[in-house]
């Protein structure tokens, strides 16, 4: 691709596009080419068709302003062949390990930021133009999320190690923290504006061994990772980052920001209510011990998909439901796809609430 796609082409495309819209496309055009013109690279894309250009710069504003700003991605994404290739699981965390592996907080949390920024714009070109399916689009966006998730941890992990020593259990076993995803990222099913809901457990009680000495508790050292986690996630713009929500752990904002396993299947098992039944669902581990995560939720398949239901569980189920109903009516969520009446949340919620129902 060589000329830049003028009025005739973009007529060609979308022959009845509104003038405004028109008018938008060529001006996030316009400053594409001229950044190209300005940084003196080279227009020809290879593999990248101009009718692809256009579809993608006018349903994304996210890739035609980070394509504004870096166009060699664009380069890089066509040269490479990446925008015709399906990734295979595992391939983005074996990516992002190798991308941070010696680099230090700052460096990782650069260099994670412009892997997930380069990702998101190979995702949603394959998707705008047709090359990948929903199913494909909803993976990849999950596992990118996921590899960045995992790496920030252990990165963190790592270096919190080496200053507060390694936790251990009351046998000797070192802990990792486990790292839930609910919603959309442990159902797999993330889309590019979502939010990351995220839990926080670590296994074991235990300490800290700092030069062949207790520094500190298990808990202390999760706790100050689990800050640091958010910390590196936090701070930014939020135009390459994800939004971390931890609201749906135990006891909501009021409660602490992890607990070890024990607690943490407790509190569920005897506080748990049906909301939160209905959350953990899709909860799934992603990120630090998986296998811990694995057992943690295999425990509480009694809680989540209970055996018998009483009346106290129908009426919680249509509070719920009333909850909806009523915000559904507030006016200026009529034509909201998501929150709207008909809308995603409330398709969401009955097909979780057979999955309740029907175990």
């Amino acid at each position: 691709m060589d000329d830049k796609p003028d009025a005739r082409m973009i007529d060609t495309v979308f022959p009845s596009l509104s003038p405004s819209l028109k008018a938008l496309l060529m001006t996030r055009l316009d400053r594409f080419y001229d950044r190209l013109e300005n940084d003196g690279q080279n227009r020809n894309f290879g593999r990248v068709h101009p009718e692809e250009l256009v579809r993608v710069f006018l349903f994304s504003d996210f890739v035609a302003d980070s394509l504004a700003k870096q166009p060699n991605l664009l380069q890089d994404l066509a040269e490479s062949g990446d925008l015709e290739k399906l990734r295979n699981p595992g391939w983005y965390q074996h990516q992002a390990e190798q991308k941070t592996a010696g680099a230090d907080t700052d460096q990782a949390k650069a260099v994670i930021m412009a892997f997930k920024c380069r990702e998101i714009i190979r995702i949603a070109w394959r998707d705008l133009t047709g090359k990948a399916g929903l199913t494909d689009t909803l993976s990849d966006l999950s596992e990118l999320a996921s590899a960045c998730v995992s790496q920030a941890l252990a990165v963190l992990y790592e270096k919190l190690c080496t200053t507060h020593g390694i936790p251990v259990d009351q046998h000797g076993h070192p802990q990792q923290m486990v790292i839930l995803g609910m919603g959309k990222l442990g159902a797999k099913e993330l889309n590019f504006s979502s939010d990351i809901d995220l839990v926080f457990v670590y296994p074991k009680d235990g300490h800290t061994f700092l030069d062949g000495r207790i520094n500190t508790s298990n808990l202390d050292f999760f706790t100050r990772l689990c800050k640091q986690f958010l910390k590196f996630f936090a701070g930014d713009s939020g135009q390459h980052f994800y939004r971390v929500d931890t609201r749906l752990r135990p006891f909501g904002d009021s409660g602490p920001l992890v607990m070890n396993s024990d607690a943490f299947e407790e509190y569920y098992q005897t506080q748990g209510r049906e909301w939160e039944r209905y959350a953990m669902i899709k909860a799934a581990p992603v990120a630090g011990d998986l296998a811990a995560g694995r057992l943690l939720l295999h425990n509480l398949n009694g809680f989540i998909f209970r055996r018998y239901f009483d009346y106290g569980s129908f009426d919680s189920f249509r509070d719920m439901k009333q909850r909806i109903t009523l915000q559904v009516k507030n006016a200026r969520l009529k034509n909201n796809i998501k929150l709207g009446a008909g809308g995603i949340r409330e398709i969401e919620f009955f097909g979780q609430l057979f999955q309740l129902i029907r175990g």
